[in-house]
């Protein structure tokens, strides 16, 4: 009775003017989902790699056996889903095999897109499906994708998000070509950095905030104040005063001061070896290059002026911490910004942009439990994964490379 209702539902969807809301997928996937990490992903639009547990699904993979199966990984729920509800993903394992991991991927312009990825391993194999709205079966109540991508490897990042593989030897190999760019959610490039920047009306926070923490270990600073004077000598800025103040906490912690001041805690210290702490230094310098959180906060400000609204609060929280918030933190894109240009300047101290995954792959394994009191922590700021997974994809389809060639455009 169930299918029957959504079938009936869908028949009047299908032929109505409700084809263009984004919500359509939702609709009809909801009711057969079991996983609640599923459900979350139907409003995003990137669900990253997750790896698929092969043991834990019949070694036949029909319709029917995987309806039973509990996987206790996301990927492997997310697989499971996928099954039940695309009659093409069904036949797709019957012909290929369980994949080791799965990513599904969504678009919203100029209409609702979404991809269904599967990787294998060994042999290494990448299958991206497409579902379509006209391609559901009222009767099955289920989809019928179509494949439209397919290519006999699997991207790096692929091997390093989801598959445990550790730092590989540069160079990042170019994988995704620009075909396939929408379905494997490769993000473009935004503009370029303002022509000119002028941080010193924020000097004095970053004066502030450096007499309110404890200072670190002496070893710990020297090793900043070098990876800095490696930075600050190959990529001077006009209007940015290029400092560093690291700082006692156990916290991961690490960002910028719009005026070129960066805040580093001994324990990103810590994690990381001499390269790769260059390389997240790097990536606050890119966020005060382009000056994300004046920007931000100059908007925030034009709402609240235009009228009364629930989205920006009436009083802008204490810095760090207002970068941790969805209002005037930064945004996926600013991410991608401090990415393109920490590739930038870390190319001109010859570390390659592996390095800057390294990192950010790293410091996306540390816990984000922060105690009442304590510095945001750097992946609270900086969105990791996510971010580390966005610069991994334009590594694999060669959008951001060492020496990049839009270095010298950007300075």
């Amino acid at each position: 009775m169930a299918r029957l209702f959504w079938g009936l539902i869908a028949a009047g969807v299908l032929t109505g003017c409700a084809l263009s809301q984004p919500n359509f997928f939702w609709i009809f996937e909801a009711p057969f989902y079991g996983s609640e990490a599923r459900l979350r992903t139907l409003y995003e639009t990137h669900e990253l790699p997750r790896a698929v547990i092969r043991a834990e699904f019949p070694q036949v993979p029909t319709l029917e056996a995987i309806e039973q199966t509990t996987p206790t990984t996301r990927g492997g729920q997310l697989l499971r889903d996928e099954t039940i509800v695309d009659s093409t993903v069904e036949a797709a394992l019957q012909t290929d095999g369980l994949p080791d991991a799965v990513e599904i991927n969504r678009s919203f312009a100029p209409v609702e897109r979404r991809w269904f990825a599967m990787y294998y391993a060994n042999p290494p194999l990448t299958l991206v499906y497409e579902t379509w709205l006209q391609a559901f079966d009222v009767s099955a109540i289920r989809y019928h994708s179509g494949k439209v991508f397919g290519m006999s490897a699997v991207p790096r990042s692929v091997y390093r998000l989801a598959l445990g593989a550790g730092p590989m030897a540069p160079p990042w190999p170019v994988t995704i070509p620009p075909s396939a760019y929408a379905a494997l959610g490769v993000p473009a490039l935004g503009p370029p950095p303002p022509l000119q920047v002028d941080g010193q009306d924020w000097a004095q926070l970053a004066k502030s905030l450096a007499a309110e923490m404890r200072e670190g270990r002496a070893d710990y600073a020297i090793r900043v104040y070098k990876a800095l004077s490696r930075l600050k000598l190959a990529n001077p800025v006009a209007g940015l005063e290029w400092t560093a103040v690291l700082f006692d906490s156990s916290v991961v912690s690490g960002f910028g001061v719009p005026d070129g001041t960066l805040f580093i805690s001994t324990s990103l210290v810590e994690k990381l070896n001499d390269e790769q702490l260059a390389a997240a230094m790097a990536h606050l310098m890119g966020h005060e290059r382009y000056q994300h959180y004046p920007h931000n906060l100059k908007f925030g400000e034009q709402v609240r002026l235009a009228g009364p609204t629930r989205i920006f609060p009436e009083v802008v929280p204490k810095y760090p911490d207002v970068l941790t918030t969805p209002e005037y933190g930064f945004s996926r894109w600013e991410e991608v910004d401090a990415n393109r240009i920490a590739v930038e300047y870390l190319a001109r101290i010859d570390i390659p942009p592996d390095t800057l995954f390294d990192a950010l792959h790293k410091l996306s394994l540390e816990s984000r439990e922060v105690s009442a009191g304590e510095w945001p922590s750097f992946d609270q700021i900086h969105h990791l994964p996510e971010t580390a997974a966005d610069l991994g994809r334009m590594l694999d389809a060669g959008i951001l490379r060492s020496p990049d060639p839009i270095a010298q455009s950007s300075r």
